[in-house]
């Protein structure tokens, strides 16, 4: 079987990931909610509390090693951001042996 879209490109999936429910910018606790898109691959997460917080990339459940901030997944799921310093974690450099 072919997954090819008719466009040429292979359809790439993402990983499923933990999320917090604290909001990054507000650091509520269980303020984060999740909206689908018009397709069945796209969301974005949200504050419930109204503090304007909207992303397409869900935020992380650990915080900042450096600020304590919260942190915000990266596009391919396969890193993360602090939401304030910019600080870039990669998972494999967490669960290295």
């Amino acid at each position: 079987m072919d997954l090819r879209c008719p466009f040429g490109r292979v359809p790439r999936f993402k990983p499923s990931v933990p999320t917090s429910t604290t909001c990054p910018k507000c650091l509520k606790l269980n303020a984060v909610g999740v909206r689908a898109g018009r397709s069945f691959y796209t969301r974005f997460w949200f504050c419930k509390h109204g503090c304007g917080w909207a992303c397409w990339r869900p935020p992380a459940p650990w915080p900042c090693p450096k600020c304590k901030w919260a942190k915000i997944w990266a596009a391919s799921r396969l890193s993360f951001a602090c939401f304030k310093c910019e600080h870039r974690v990669r998972l494999d450099s967490l669960f290295a042996i």
